[in-house]
């Protein structure tokens, strides 16, 4: 048995990259949602600020520009269920959309 992938070395790395920036934002974003719930690590910011500014420069070298505004706000993208989301409490909320970006 034969495996033929279409990806290019090029596809790859742009995969890489893609989830390298996913990966910090997210993280990012988690922290500053539990800072503003008084939870968070606020010492870990501007560390994670440039780690964002890092990966988006990486992406850049790898793909030739930044990402486009539509495929950067999917990266935040939490698309599960609204009408459950709706129902929950601000807290439940919160926890679902960090437990489901894999940060919780």
């Amino acid at each position: 048995m034969r495996v033929v992938t279409e990806n290019t070395d090029a596809d790859l790395a742009r995969q890489r990259a893609t989830v390298e920036v996913r990966w910090t934002l997210r993280e990012l974003t988690a922290n500053l949602l539990r800072v503003i719930r008084g939870a968070g690590k606020p010492h870990e910011i501007g560390l994670q600020a440039q780690a964002l500014v890092e990966t988006y420069v990486k992406y850049r070298e790898v793909v030739g520009h930044f990402p486009p505004p539509e495929e950067f706000s999917q990266l935040l993208s939490v698309d599960r269920d609204r009408e459950m989301l709706a129902r929950c409490s601000e807290e439940s909320y919160e926890f679902r959309v960090i437990s489901w970006s894999g940060l919780g």
